[in-house]
Parts: structure tokens; C-alpha cells; sequence
């Protein structure tokens, strides 16, 4: 039987549902004015609608239109000298922010694959697939703009997890750091600067990792580290004191970080450590609006899935890992520190073999 509710919270709640289900208008009018160019044009002064219309070649009369949507939303504001950038707009031309980043995959990638939605509830499959006929590693490697906007995007979300992690582990024993996944060398470089008597390597795909070398150079690391191209899913680089892997995990399947974790373990010498950075799902209680709309795109567009400590366990459990020590981020992501679990192994195969 439903509780009643009172007029006024009806039609509080029914407005409230109706600016969730035409959301979809504010990101496409957002969206919008990053890929015109509007913003760009805004950032260097107030300007007249005549004027903005004939920089961008605009229908000036529709463009009128589109201001007035953006003004409703708070990006730009009118004032006597025209039209210009309000703070929330600043946000969106600042490179540091990611946000210019987000609205471009949001255009170009993620609101055609969360239309199809409905596929991944009802195969458990990625939906990026149905809506461009190739997955988004694929699609990124034929379209290198989208994948330069995601990087950028990515920054400032890397940059928290590279403190966390820089706050959480001490890598003053290590010989080797290997950064599984690494992209641009950005966390490694951090990590070579704080500790100048580490070296590091930077594994990624060929066409991601060649972005690293310009990174390490400007931050003098460059002679500490190397970089080498290839695949987590095929084998992870030998030799390594402390393996991570950042933000990695939750992009996969469990049937694939399966096959990533063993194939670190294979890597791992029995004293090598393996730290794991990535966001953690609350035990027992259902996660915050945030994080379930993160675990939902992680399995809209890539097929992963943010994970509780118990799921990641059981993870590294099937890789012949153990969770060491857990250290929750506040508010980022928590690091699990791992390593081989040989004297499990060797109690069960007393003689070596398996």
C-alpha cells in the first residue's frame, strides 16, 4: 500500500522526475556549445550576438535561442556589452577541469551508447558495440581526437588517484615500479620524482604509450624510466618490484581481470608487490547515486564494473593473489596492496609441481 503524499510534495517530486527524464537537453545544449566553438569565442570577452553569429557563421536568430538555453543553465550570461561567459562557462575552456573533455565523449560516444542501454541490462554485453559496430578501444584508435579527449578528461581524476596512491604506499625500497596500464607515464613520473633512487616502466597499448616519453622528459625522469608497448590481456613486463594497476580493473570482466591478474602474477617474483587503485562499492548497502551511475557506464561502454573489496579479493584470489593491506581513500579511491600467495601454493603442491 503506497503512503500518501500531499499536493504540493506531488508535484515536487513529478518536476523532479521530468528534469531527470529531459536531461538528456542540458547535456546536448552543453555538448553543443563546446563543439561550435562558442565558448572558445566567449573566453577572450563579452560579445554582441551580432557579432558571435558572424564569428561562428550561426543563424542569428536561432542563436539567439541557443543563448537563452545556456543562460537558463548558467554558462553565459547577457549583460549591456552582450554576451559573455558566466563561472560555470569559465569551467568548461578550462583545460585543467575536463570538463570541455567530458562534454565532447558525451556528444560523440556515451549518450549513443547509453541509448542502447537496455541491450547490456538484458545480455550483460557492452552496448558501445550495437551503437557504433566496434568496441571503445577500437573506436578511440580510429577516431585519435575522441582519444586524446578522453586522456585530457581523465587528468584530473588521475591526478587524485596519483596522490592517493603517492600518499598510501612507500616506494622508498623499490628497485623497479612497473605501471600496468600507465597511458601517458604520468603516475610513474610522480613516483620517480619523489623517489630519486627508483626506476620505472611505462606498459601500455603501442598507440597510448608513445604519449609517455614526452611526459617523463618534462618531468627529468626520462633517464629512470622506459616505456614499452604491448597488451595486459597477452602478458605484463618481468622484472618489476611493485606492480599497479590504476583504474584498470574496473574497465574489464571478470573473465578478463582474471586473465590480467595472472598474467601479473606470472610476472611477479614472490617478493614483488602489486598495488591496485580503484574506486570500492560499499558492503551490504547500495552505493551512492555517483558510483552507481559510474558502474553502470563502466558496463554500458567498456563491459567492467566497479567492485566490492570482497569481489576484488576474490579476484586476486583466483590469480593466486592476496590482499596484504587495504587503504580506503577519503574521498578517493581506496589502494589494495597484493602479492603471491607461494606459501598457499606450496602447502598445496608440497613437491613444486602444478
Amino acid at each position: 500500500m503506497h503512503a500518501a503524499v500531499d499536493a504540493g510534495s506531488a508535484e515536487a517530486l513529478a518536476g523532479r522526475m521530468l528534469r531527470l527524464v529531459q536531461g538528456y537537453r542540458a547535456s546536448c545544449v552543453i555538448a553543443t556549445a563546446v563543439k561550435l566553438g562558442l565558448l572558445d569565442q566567449l573566453d577572450a570577452g563579452p560579445m554582441s550576438v551580432d557579432e558571435l553569429a558572424k564569428r561562428l557563421r550561426a543563424h542569428g536568430s536561432s542563436l539567439r535561442r541557443f543563448l537563452n538555453a545556456l543562460e537558463a543553465l548558467g554558462v553565459v550570461e547577457s549583460q549591456a556589452s552582450g554576451v559573455r561567459l558566466a563561472q560555470a562557462g569559465r569551467l568548461l575552456v578550462d583545460p585543467e577541469s575536463g570538463l570541455r573533455e567530458r562534454a565532447i565523449l558525451s556528444a560523440e560516444e556515451y549518450i549513443p551508447a547509453w541509448v542502447k542501454l537496455g541491450e547490456s541490462v538484458m545480455t550483460g554485453e557492452p552496448a558501445f558495440p550495437a551503437a557504433f559496430g566496434m568496441n571503445v578501444w577500437e573506436h578511440r584508435k580510429a577516431h585519435p581526437e575522441l582519444d586524446e579527449s578522453f586522456n585530457r578528461a581523465m587528468a584530473d581524476l588521475q591526478a587524485r588517484a596519483r596522490s592517493s596512491v603517492l600518499d598510501m604506499y612507500d616506494f622508498s625500497s623499490c628497485g623497479l615500479v612497473v605501471d600496468v596500464g600507465g597511458g601517458s607515464g604520468a603516475l610513474i613520473a610522480d613516483i620517480l620524482q619523489r623517489y630519486p633512487d627508483a626506476t620505472g616502466l611505462v606498459f601500455d597499448q603501442p598507440h597510448v604509450v608513445v604519449r609517455a616519453q614526452a611526459v617523463l622528459a618534462a618531468a627529468g625522469v626520462l633517464d629512470r624510466c622506459r616505456v614499452a608497448g604491448g597488451s595486459f590481456l597477452d602478458s605484463v613486463p618481468t622484472g618489476g618490484d611493485v606492480y599497479i594497476l590504476q583504474y584498470v580493473l574496473h574497465d574489464w570482466s571478470d573473465a578478463d581481470c582474471a586473465t590480467i591478474l595472472r598474467h601479473c602474477h606470472k610476472a611477479m617474483e614472490p617478493s614483488s608487490a602489486l598495488v591496485v587503485v580503484e574506486n570500492i562499492v560499499p558492503e551490504g548497502a547500495p552505493p551512492s547515486e555517483s558510483l552507481a551511475m559510474l558502474d553502470l557506464h563502466m558496463m554500458v561502454v567498456l563491459g567492467g564494473r566497479e567492485r566490492t573489496s570482497s569481489e576484488y579479493r576474490s579476484l586476486l584470489h583466483s590469480a593466486g593473489l592476496e590482499i596484504r593491506r587495504c587503504v580506503p581513500g577519503r574521498p578517493y579511491p581506496e589502494v589494495i596492496v597484493a602479492s603471491r600467495d607461494d606459501a598457499k601454493r606450496a602447502s598445496e603442491d608440497p613437491a613444486g609441481r602444478g
